[in-house]
């Protein structure tokens, strides 16, 4: 409604502008007619003067050639005496010589035009002086009655075309607003509809690439994240209920072959033994899925400036003695004094977690390798090691959340498939970048860290 009245407003506004601007263009027209005219009967009267008959008929020349806009005409000597007038020259204009014949003003001659308005008419009068220095004022004007016939004209026209607008700004601003209101509600139509079971609803995207459409267009990336975050979270909760499963079913089980008759202690401690150890997994993996979880959150990390070559010493020893047992030959490149940015207790879970991975998928004998450099602004950590290798195709997914290159494989051969996911999330809280690369039978995984500024 409010815009509806702000347009027809506009619209008057426009018309009067409009109006105003018409009579100014009516009136500069005129006079610039008239001051054109009178610079012809000027070059006529210094043609044909002394001979007064031949500039009269001039003078009547002219003004016939003007007789339907009811031109007149006079001519008035250096004295103020009119010499010679049109049949319609008006009698205000003859009396008012004083005003009208600026003859007594010799600096005006041959230099000034002057206008003046009376009697419903407008008069143009010009001094000029010849070379016999006789001077002379012609005054030629019409009446202004043709001005205010199409001032009323315009002014018809102008007032059907804003009872027009008051008519139809009403209607056309609803039948406007309700086709531009169109898409959006189609937007709050599709967003009713999304529902957890319903996320494949978009909104439609009508190619003119207005606001709406890039609203639109910024809706359905948001859906398209959002569903994939929450297909992300099912496949999570699915995957983590699994791997719970298996050692609650362990810890079940146990616990009914102890209940199921008396037995020996022994059999009661192996028992023991298993509910023991899977409740050691059961805890490590919850660990792990806090983990997870406060990555997803995107938990600011607590970082300090630390040798980050200390911190890989550390990791490495940890591991030797598995590494020992297994037969596997640590080789160990880690330059000293290299400095990093960065939380090292977190970090060090990656390393160990690498390692870890290393040794483990390593067969006996083998040998896992550490390297560690400093390039640029930033610190290059590798490990690699032999083994079964992983196909090009599934390295894209070897960070995923419970992926297992080897499903086939128990828990104590492969883990629950969170610790690269883990490392990857961590990686990417000290704003690092993690891969991994493997060709024949050699498994390598990198990342880089910002160096410190120190």
């Amino acid at each position: 409604m409010w815009n509806s009245l702000v347009v027809i407003a506009l619209t008057l506004l426009s018309l009067f502008v409009a109006r105003q601007a018409m009579v100014y263009t009516l009136e500069y027209e005129t006079k610039d007619l008239l001051e054109g005219e009178i610079v012809e009967l000027e070059l006529a009267t210094k043609q044909f003067h002394p001979d007064m008959r031949l500039v009269e008929e001039e003078f009547s020349r002219k003004i016939l050639s003007h007789s339907r806009n009811e031109w007149f005409a006079g001519l008035f000597d250096d004295t103020g005496k009119l010499i010679w007038k049109s049949e319609l020259f008006p009698d205000s204009f003859e009396s008012d010589q004083a005003t009208l014949n600026p003859s007594d003003q010799p600096h005006a001659a041959n230099e000034k035009f002057a206008f003046r308005q009376a009697d419903n008419a407008i008069a143009c009068w010009h001094s000029f002086q010849l070379d016999s220095g006789d001077v002379f004022t012609i005054v030629l004007g019409e009446p202004t009655d043709f001005i205010g016939r199409d001032l009323w004209s315009l002014t018809k026209v102008l007032l059907w075309i804003g009872l027009a607008v008051v008519v139809i700004a009403p209607v056309g601003g609803y039948l406007l607003a309700r086709s531009s209101l169109l898409p959006v509600q189609e937007i709050v139509e599709t967003t009713r509809k999304l529902e957890p079971s319903r996320l494949e609803a978009r909104l439609p995207i009508r190619g003119s690439g207005d606001e709406l459409d890039q609203i639109s267009g910024e809706i359905n990336s948001f859906l398209d994240l959002n569903a994939r975050y929450l297909n992300s979270q099912r496949e999570f909760i699915a995957n983590a209920a699994h791997e719970l499963r298996s050692p609650l079913t362990a810890i079940q089980t146990s616990a009914e072959v102890c209940l199921a008759k008396p037995r020996t202690a022994d059999d009661y401690r192996e028992q023991l033994e298993t509910v023991s150890e899977q409740c050691q997994f059961l805890r490590h993996l919850v660990n792990q899925l806090l983990e997870l979880a406060e990555s997803d959150a995107r938990l600011k990390v607590n970082k300090v400036d630390f040798d980050f070559s200390d911190l890989v010493q550390k990791s490495v020893s940890i591991f030797e003695g598995v590494a020992e047992e297994k037969g596997i030959q640590l080789s160990i490149n880690v330059p000293v004094a290299i400095s990093c940015s960065g939380d090292p207790q977190k970090l060090i879970q990656v390393l160990n977690n690498l390692l870890d991975n290393a040794i483990k998928f390593s067969p006996p004998e083998g040998t896992v390798s550490v390297n560690l450099s400093s390039r640029d602004h930033e610190i290059d950590f590798r490990i690699s090691n032999e083994g079964p290798g992983v196909d090009s195709l599934l390295l894209e997914r070897i960070f995923d959340r419970f992926y297992q290159t080897d499903p086939a494989r128990t828990h104590e051969q492969t883990g629950n498939g969170l610790g690269l996911s883990i490392s990857k999330a961590i990686i990417e809280l000290h704003e690092g970048r993690i891969r991994a690369e493997s060709s024949g039978n050699l498994l390598e995984v990198s990342f880089q860290l910002p160096k410190s500024k120190i």
